[in-house]
């Protein structure tokens, strides 16, 4: 049997490498998650069980047993998030099918929708602007597309609103892919990006520091975009 332990995580494990227990904690402004839910599966005659409990603000706490690294097959508990309370009665959290029961859905139910109607969205945009984004290797042309958008309930009189700038970049502004899976090796890049109020230059300095923050983190402080690269950027 062998102990490891990394963070707010401790595995428990015997023969190798299978798990025979698993604990995950936070505790106090980490703690974020609501409700009260287990699962289990079972796999190569063996019955797996998962454990979750969580007060906000207070404590979460997830248990695993036996194995139990993969999604459940059967879920049961109640989860509040999202402004909603969700409902697992025997339900499966890999797929759901209009065809299943009832028992094998999970189920949401919103108060606020339920006590104001649900909430709708509306955007109106009130003028575009050419602009230009700065980056070290050149200048990359887009359009800023100012916009209001308004929320607002049947049964509520005072809508929410809020006001915005949107970029776009046709082609986007490159920056090296993670390299994680073999899809994102190569080049990666933002193709657009919003800033809150109705300052331009603030959406532009956002749009830059976004891109040169992910040229950082996924190439390194020195990073520059390829010769090859910048006849077609």
């Amino acid at each position: 049997m062998r102990i490891n332990r990394h963070k707010n995580r401790l595995w428990v494990y015997y023969k190798g490498h299978h798990n025979l227990l698993g604990i995950e904690w936070n505790f106090f402004r980490k703690a974020t998650h609501c409700g009260i839910e287990t699962g289990w599966r079972k796999k190569a005659g063996r019955r797996s069980q998962q454990f979750f409990i969580g007060i906000p603000w207070m404590f979460n706490l997830w248990v695993h047993l036996f194995d139990c690294q993969e999604w459940a097959d059967y879920e049961l508990g109640i989860k509040i998030h999202d402004g909603s309370i969700w409902f697992s009665i025997f339900s499966n959290p890999i797929e759901s099918s209009s065809r299943d029961p009832w028992y094998r859905k999970t189920h949401c139910f919103t108060p606020l929708d339920f006590l104001l109607g649900r909430e709708k969205c509306t955007t109106e945009i009130i003028g575009t602007e050419a602009v230009e984004i700065p980056m070290p290797e050149r200048s990359y042309s887009g359009i800023a597309k100012i916009e209001v958008r308004t929320w607002k309930r049947p049964r509520w009189h005072w809508p929410t609103v809020r006001k915005s700038v949107w970029i776009d970049v046709e082609g986007g502004i490159p920056f090296p892919g993670k390299g994680e899976n073999s899809w994102d090796c190569g080049m990666d890049g933002i193709w657009g990006t919003g800033h809150e109020g109705h300052v331009v230059e603030g959406a532009i300095g956002r749009y830059v520091g976004a891109v040169l923050n992910n040229r950082r983190r996924y190439g390194g402080k020195n990073w520059k975009l390829p010769e090859d690269y910048k006849k077609t950027a």
